[in-house]
This record gives C-alpha cells, sequence and structure tokens, in this order.
C-alpha cells in the first residue's frame, strides 16, 4: 500500500512496520495513528488534534506503545497530543519533529525523542503525565520551551547534553498533585 493515509475520528492501528506498506499518514483532529509493535516506522506523519476519545480521555492523535519507533519525519499541522498510555507503554521519535505547533505528552509510559535531525517544531512542550525522555545525538530535541503540568508526575529525563535550545524556560505549573522532575545528565 503506497499513497496517502489519513485518520479523522477514527484509530488506525499498526502492529507491524509494514501494515501501512509506504503510505503518508495524516492524523487530523480526533484522529489516531497507533504504532504498536516493535520495529522502525519510517513512515511521514502529519499530526494534528488530541487523538482518539478513549476510556481515559483523548490521549493523543499519535499513540506508542511496544517499542514502536517512528523513524520518518513528523510534521505538527496543529497542536498535538502524543501518548504512551500504560506505564508499561514506550516508544521513540527518531525522526525530525518540525512544525508551527506545540506538543503535549500524555499518558503513564514513556516517549523518547532520539536521532540525529533536530526538532524545530515551534510551540512548546506541555509534559502532563509518564516521562519524556530527550536523547538526541549533538541536536535539539526540545526546540521552545518547556511546561511541566504537574497534575500527574510528569518526568523529563535528558540522555546526552544539549538537548534545550538555548534560552529554553522551563516552567512548573498546576501544582496541585505530584510534582514533576526534570533531570538533566550531561553538561
Amino acid at each position: 500500500f503506497s499513497g496517502a493515509l489519513i485518520v479523522t475520528n477514527s484509530r488506525a492501528r499498526a502492529d507491524s512496520t509494514n501494515d501501512f506498506g509506504s503510505a503518508v499518514i495524516t492524523v487530523q483532529n480526533l484522529g489516531q495513528f497507533w504504532a504498536a509493535g516493535a520495529g522502525v516506522f519510517s513512515h511521514a506523519l502529519s499530526l494534528t488534534g488530541i487523538g482518539w476519545p478513549e476510556a481515559g480521555g483523548n490521549n493523543g492523535a499519535l499513540r506508542l506503545s511496544g517499542g514502536a519507533e517512528l523513524a520518518g519525519a513528523v510534521t505538527l499541522a496543529g497542536d498535538t497530543r502524543l501518548t504512551a498510555v500504560a506505564a508499561v507503554d514506550a516508544g521513540t521519535l527518531s525522526g525530525p519533529v518540525t512544525g508551527a505547533f506545540a506538543i503535549a505528552k500524555t499518558g503513564a509510559g514513556t516517549v523518547t525523542f532520539s536521532g540525529t535531525a533536530a526538532n524545530t517544531y515551534a510551540g512548546p512542550t506541555v509534559v502532563f503525565q509518564g516521562a519524556l525522555t530527550l536523547a538526541k545525538t549533538n541536536a535539539l530535541s526540545v526546540p521552545v520551551d518547556l511546561i511541566f503540568d504537574n497534575n500527574l508526575s510528569p518526568d523529563v529525563y535528558t540522555l546526552s547534553e544539549s538537548q534545550f535550545a538555548p534560552g529554553t524556560v522551563v516552567t512548573f505549573t498546576n501544582d496541585v498533585g505530584d510534582p514533576g522532575r526534570l533531570e538533566l545528565i550531561g553538561t
């Protein structure tokens, strides 16, 4: 399968890196692409919105689990939520994330930014829950400000240096609930 896959008001789940061939995947508001299997997904993605309605709320336009890695370019076409819902869920974005919008990380699991291409999206990075791990190699993971929403003990870990753009402002908001944690490794 090649061409375009547009996900609106529904969920497209890929348990294998071959499930959608070489399709360019566009997720619109109330849609979700769920990379559910281990392996490297090379699809280019365009994302916007809060995601598919689930029992726990609208967790994200992009859902990661099973150790899935997204190596293709991700373009934010609007403010976008991404998630690893359960604490055992994890996934990685190793390609660049671009666009003029914000990312909000939800869910109790871990999402990792890695790879060698810098993220250049123009909005803030908001972490509501779970962990966001910053592990780009000689490239920026967080190009603008970082905001912790402290209700559900969000954590951000850096695994290498130079993960933040110069002048990045880190803000802790909503101090009702468990505190957020920022762990810096490197210089």
